[in-house]
């Protein structure tokens, strides 16, 4: 298999991104839930051709000799508002994909990111002191101090179902990053020439609410932003 690299600068990278970017969308409207908390722009899509692949030769040769096939470039961006109340855990960002009965179904042929990861670093410390006293009425100096110190890395948005039509991005909070801001998603989709590509874009999350300062409960947000139809044009 032969991966066509997406044509995407930095920009359109798993980072946030400014909310002016989302609205300067070909089709700039946006949907919110009820709590303004999550918001989704309506996917832009555009045909691969030779002058979008022209840094990678090996993919317009794949591309051009897929004679039965076409490739879109999707692009998706969705925005995410965070609460120090109502932290968000975790978030899942769904397409499907659909065709006419009797052909060949589409699927993400590429996908970005794929996986995003943080180094996350754990340090445990025990400290033993003795407890008795000499004679002398005096304290021992004496104690044990045990450190140890490791690291690995968490995931913070990992991509799921790559050739398949239910292509989606899992974000999970990290110790180093929340799920907050605007972020950039991208597929390479291919079907059949022929064929009237349609899909879905849906988004759920789910927030830990603090109840007290040391009771929190994680539940699914309610009411998430209503799922989104598109066509590949």
């Amino acid at each position: 298999m032969i991966s066509i690299e997406l044509p995407l600068g930095p920009s359109l990278a798993l980072v946030p991104i400014a909310d002016e970017r989302i609205m300067k969308s070909p089709t700039p409207s946006v949907e919110l839930n009820q709590f303004g908390r999550i918001s989704v722009a309506i996917p832009a899509s555009s045909l691969l051709d030779r002058a979008m692949l022209k840094d990678d030769p090996d993919a317009i040769a794949f591309m051009e000799s897929s004679h039965n096939y076409s490739f879109h470039l999707l692009n998706l961006a969705c925005t995410f508002v965070d609460s120090t109340k109502d932290r968000f855990d975790e978030a899942w960002v769904r397409v499907s994909l659909e065709t006419p009965t009797g052909t060949e179904t589409a699927i993400a042929w590429s996908m970005r990111p794929l996986r995003e990861t943080d180094l996350v670093e754990n340090s445990y410390t025990f400290k033993l002191e003795p407890s008795l006293k000499f004679m002398t009425g005096e304290e021992s100096g004496l104690a044990l101090e045990v450190g140890r110190k490791d690291a690995h890395e968490a995931a913070f948005v990992t991509g799921y179902n790559l050739m398949q039509n239910t292509p989606y991005w899992h974000f999970r909070r990290t110790s180093m990053r929340t799920i907050d801001g605007s972020y950039g998603l991208a597929l390479v989709v291919r079907s059949h020439r022929r064929a009237r590509v349609q899909g879905t874009l849906s988004v759920k999350a789910q927030v830990r609410k603090t109840v007290a300062w040391f009771i929190r409960e994680s539940r699914e947000l309610a009411d998430p932003p209503r799922p989104l139809t598109f066509a590949l044009s």
